[in-house]
Order: structure tokens, then C-alpha cells, then sequence
């Protein structure tokens, strides 16, 4: 899940550099609102391991797997929307 914290990163670098070259047009807010959602994607994530303790593979239920999605869909939905 490291990556997704450097993708977000990235995201918020090149919003970051986009103002600072006076560009504030589409591509600086989409670039912001990406970070928002990848690291939404990077806590959600982490909330669902810290609160349940499991590590989900392949083999693991369906069940198990629907409530890492959505914890993870409501962090990004929460970041991406500022709730």
C-alpha cells in the first residue's frame, strides 16, 4: 500500500508545482482531488487493518473482502468530497 501514498503524493506535487507556475485551471484541481482520493484509498486501507487485524487473501471470505471495499470507498468518498 506504499504505493499508493507516493501516487498521492505525486498527485499533490503537480498540483503543487501547477500553482506555483500560476496555473490554475482543471488539471491543477483534478490533480489535487486525485490526491485526495489515492490517499483516501492509502487510510482506508490502514483503518480496516488496524480495527479488524486481518490480512485478506485470495482465499479469504467474500464477506471479508466487501468490508475492506467499502471502508476503503468511504475514506476516499469522505477525502474526496472535504467531509
Amino acid at each position: 500500500m506504499i504505493e499508493w501514498l507516493l501516487v498521492a503524493a505525486v498527485f499533490y506535487l503537480a498540483a503543487i508545482v501547477m500553482m506555483q507556475l500560476h496555473y490554475s485551471g482543471p488539471l491543477q484541481t483534478l490533480a489535487w482531488k486525485l490526491g485526495h482520493s489515492t490517499l483516501g484509498a492509502f487510510i482506508g486501507y490502514w483503518l480496516d487493518r488496524m480495527a479488524f487485524r486481518d490480512r485478506i487473501t485470495p482465499d479469504s471470505p467474500p464477506l471479508v473482502m466487501i468490508r475492506r471495499a467499502l471502508i476503503m470507498a468511504a475514506s476516499m468518498y469522505t477525502l474526496a468530497t472535504g467531509l
